[in-house]
């Protein structure tokens, strides 16, 4: 018989987690995956100093010169302080190709290479050339600093000494034709009678070219002393302070500032809410608000028959659940607690076995009600026993269903459906047995499916009270999530949820499944080990019984 259900309220959230689950992600993120972090940190910082030892970084080497005033030269010859601006010429006098042809040792670069390294400052209200080169070698930097400093003063001085020579020869040329009047003057003079007006006149005209010959002499010796000193060397050159921050350095630290990006990024992105990544931490599940209220260390990951007549070893994990659970079912007024799972690919709680004994041995009454279909019956109960599913189809009294497996536990199985089959379709028939149970026991611990699955939510809108079951290493970060949500969106109690830690070592073959091994009962004495029942039916393992 079918059993038909409503469409649940939500399937899926799509609403945005809070900047404080987003936060608290990334900086578990961060705090599990610090070893990568770390690496590409290093390996950044290593690529960059690779980087940087590989490219060689400019060196500039400095030189300044302390002009002095030249004639013939833009540094004008006065001590006028208008004058000063001139430097700006002889500045650009210096960046010239007549300068840059003079520099000793240009084989292995052009005058235009050489001018595109060089520069020239003139301090403000100074005298002063600063001559600075670039280049990759800073001995070639010194070097052509020098000798364009060097070089420059050669030319300054040669400009001057060649204006003072062009001047002294042009006044030797006007002496030579004056002496030469004076000859002619002073033949004529002889000849002339003495006396005569004629000798007067010559007489007059050789004083006054005598005294324009003696004028050019003295400014010929004006002229020949004119100082030809173009200047010094005041600053040798030098390379200029090195920084701290060299190119080498500032590569590496670019480098390992990348590599960190990077990192924190890749972190960001495994870090979203909404991401495929699977949670393997605590922080994880706190980042969105719901306790860990229980754990199981060492779970294998295998399902396991859901019940033997003895008890499985304890999980000391669980007594926290133990001791929590009537305070939820007293504070939400409600003793119906769905156990459900956080990923959607688990097909039921792993845990459902531990939580019920946990609960049934710690003195609370507990009643299961299996709605999966998939938890294997004790293999004492008859191949016609019925369970829920008879429940549901037919006109039978709820106490020829339960199972008592001990005074505080009892168990309604899937009944005449085989174990493995689908899930039990939730109807207000099966809401409303499952709310019947609520007076039988303390708490009433209904097995469901994924929480992302409609008979789940179907179930949690009706009794408000869910914990879900969370396996490290395989529920994903974006499945707890959308629980959360739903919960949410149905206004649903979500409790808490109970880890599955698996072991970090190989287990022992006495304690690697939740049915096997041995526990002492209450007199100390130890109980046999649980029954090994396969997962195929409920009247398989009657038969095998």
């Amino acid at each position: 018989m079918s059993h038909h259900s409503p469409e649940p309220t939500v399937t899926r959230s799509t609403r945005e987690p809070g900047f404080e689950t987003r936060t608290a992600l990334f900086r578990t993120t961060v705090a599990r995956t610090w070893p990568v972090i770390l690496g590409l940190t290093v390996i950044g910082a290593v690529l960059g100093a690779t980087a940087g030892v590989a490219a060689r970084e400019p060196q500039i080497a400095t030189s300044a010169i302390l002009l002095s005033p030249l004639d013939g030269n833009a540094f004008y010859p006065s001590t006028r302080g208008e004058q000063l601006i001139n430097l700006n010429t002889e500045a650009q006098v210096l960046r010239s190709d007549a300068v840059a042809k003079t520099i000793p040792g240009r084989q292995d670069a052009n005058v235009e290479d050489l001018l595109d390294q060089v520069t020239v400052v003139v301090p403000v209200n100074t005298q002063i050339l600063q001559i600075s080169y670039t280049d990759p070698d800073p001995a070639v930097a010194v070097r052509r600093a020098q000798a364009f400093a060097d070089s420059y003063l050669a030319f300054r001085e040669a400009r001057a000494t060649d204006s003072v020579n062009s001047r002294l020869e042009g006044i030797k040329a006007e002496v030579a034709r004056y002496q030469k009047d004076l000859s002619d003057l002073s033949s004529r003079l002889t000849r002339a009678g003495a006396g005569s007006p004629e000798a007067s006149l010559l007489l007059t005209q050789v004083q006054s070219v005598s005294t324009q010959v003696s004028q050019l002499n003295a400014q010929m010796g004006d002229i020949s002393t004119t100082p030809l000193y173009p200047g010094q060397v005041i600053t040798p050159a030098r390379l200029q302070g090195g920084s701290f921050l060299n190119l080498p350095l500032l590569l590496t630290v670019a480098g390992g500032l990348a590599g960190l990006a990077l990192a924190l990024a890749l972190a960001l992105v495994r870090s979203r809410p909404k991401s495929g990544k699977v949670i393997r931490s605590a922080a994880e599940i706190k980042a969105f608000n719901v306790p860990t209220i229980a754990s199981h260390h060492g779970h294998d990951g295998s399902p396991a028959p859901l019940f033997s007549k003895n008890p499985p070893p304890a999980v000391p994990g669980l007594h926290r659940l133990n001791a929590n659970v009537l305070d939820f079912t007293r504070l939400h007024r409600s003793n119906v607690i769905l156990l459900s799972t956080a990923g959607k690919d688990a097909a039921q709680p792993l845990s459902a076995v531990s939580i019920a004994w946990s609960l049934a041995e710690a003195g609370i009454k507990t009643l299961v009600v299996d709605t999966t279909g998939r938890l294997v019956m004790p293999p004492l109960v008859r191949a016609d026993y019925p369970g829920l599913a008879d429940l549901l189809d037919e006109n039978i009294a709820v106490d020829e269903t339960l199972v008592s497996l001990s005074p505080t536990l009892q168990v309604l199985g899937s009944g005449s459906r085989e174990a493995g089959s689908a899930q039990h379709r939730v109807t207000p028939r099966l809401i409303g047995v499952i709310g019947s149970l609520a007076h039988r026991a303390d708490v009433v611990l209904v097995v469901t499916g994924p929480m992302l699955s409609p008979n789940a939510q179907l179930l949690a809108s009706t009794f408000k009270s869910v914990i879900v079951e969370i396996a490290y290493g395989s529920t994903k970060v974006t499945d707890l999530n959308s629980s959360v949500e739903v919960c949410r969106e149905l206004s649903v109690n979500l409790l808490g949820a109970v880890v599955l830690e698996p072991a970090r070592t190989r287990p022992a073959k006495t304690s690697g499944n939740l049915m096997a091994g041995s526990k002492k009962n209450g007199n100390g004495a130890e109980g046999p080990a649980a029954a090994k029942v396969p997962v195929a039916s409920s009247s398989a393992s009657a038969r095998g019984q």
